[in-house]
Formats: C-alpha cells, structure tokens, sequence
C-alpha cells in the first residue's frame, strides 16, 4: 500500500497535463520579415531571400517552437540557368509571448546565425525584395 501511494504521490507532481499549441494561422510581419502560419506550416518573406516551413507548428509549454524548412537566397536581375537558387537546410526557433515572437533563424549546415528578427501578429511587414 505504501509503495502505491508514493507512486500516487510521483505521478501527481509531474508536471501533467503538457501542453503544446499549434501557433494559430495568421500574418506575422516585423523590419525585414514576414510569416504567414498556415495550418500545415508556414511560408516567410525576407529582404531578398524567401523560405518555407512545411510541418505544423506547435509550441511547447513556455511557448517556445524549433522546427526545420528551408531559406532560398535571392538576388536581383536574371537567374541564370548555372546559379539557380539553392534550397538551405535551416532550423526556425522562436518563443511568443502575446502577439510577439522572437525568431532566429540558423543554418543546419553550418550552424551560422542567419538572422534573429521580432515579429507582431496582424503587423504589416517591412521587406526590401532584391528586384
């Protein structure tokens, strides 16, 4: 009996029931970054680059997310058939907190930093397209 009610009394301490939100559909702008959160992922405008996110995003109890997609670099003028963009490998991380969220972007590859950038839900974005 004894052994039953400290495994009672474990199980009632965790910290259950855990929670997970997906981020709710919807325009995310912020200087130099645009999100539209779709209900199977996301697509994002940057200043001369574009990417995608294509699972679900869900965030975890302190609000947080880290989810893979990809980042395509742009460049103004033609493309040529020799420097087609190239898909990179990126990990979005990012926390909200009421209709704010932070967002860094990071290379798999390289681990490099490609940009952190603040973002208001309903908030018109501010981007600057290589043209």
């Amino acid at each position: 009996m004894k052994l039953f009610l400290n495994a009672l009394l474990a199980v009632s301490i965790l910290p259950f029931p855990m929670t997970f939100d997906d981020l709710p559909a919807g325009n995310w702008g912020g200087q130099h970054i645009s999100l539209e959160v779709t209900p199977t992922g996301g697509k994002l405008e940057f200043d001369c680059a574009h990417g995608e996110i294509s699972s679900k995003i869900v965030l975890d109890k302190q609000r947080r997310f880290s989810i893979s997609g990809t980042y395509v670099e742009e460049h103004g003028g033609p493309t040529r058939e020799s420097s087609l963009p190239q898909n990179i490998a990126v990990v979005y991380a990012g926390q909200v907190s009421g209709d704010t969220m932070k967002l860094t972007v990071k290379r798999k590859d390289t681990k490099k930093v490609i940009g952190t950038f603040t973002l208001k839900r309903g908030e018109e974005a501010f981007i600057v397209k290589c043209r």
